[in-house]
């Protein structure tokens, strides 16, 4: 797929890493396609960008693997709180997502490292399911 031709949208995602560079890149690739981003170094920072933006937020895309709250424990916390924005993985390791959090429903993966055709792929399937 040539850049023209990927998905574009221009809903807000929340982009959460704990690495600058990441976030960066993610950052970028999104806002190519569309896309207004927030970006949050770990999960607690997520949580408070998620009180305080809402429902603003359509997607949140996040790591797995974060120091203190990993991706799986803020995906909870965000279904505790009452949000029911989708979430998509970033990981290299899907398989323990995919048994972990079972039949739950409103998630996705994106393989790490990721292309950019593959992110537009996975953040406009997650948007729009």
């Amino acid at each position: 797929m040539t850049p023209q031709n990927l998905p574009h949208g221009q809903e807000t995602i929340l982009v959460v890493d704990n690495e600058l560079a990441v976030r960066r890149i993610t950052q970028r690739a999104l806002e190519g396609l569309g896309y207004t981003v927030l970006t949050a170094a770990d999960g607690a920072e997520a949580l408070a960008v998620l009180e305080i933006e809402g429902d603003a937020i359509a997607l949140v895309l996040t790591d797995v693997l974060m120091p203190g709250m990993n991706g799986v424990t803020l995906y909870r916390r965000v279904r505790e709180r009452g949000f029911r924005v989708p979430v998509v993985f970033m990981s290299a390791h899907a398989e323990p997502i995919r048994r972990e959090l079972g039949f739950e429903r409103n998630f996705g993966i994106l393989g790490k490292p990721w292309a950019t055709a593959d992110l537009a792929l996975a953040v406009r399937e997650a948007l729009d399911s």
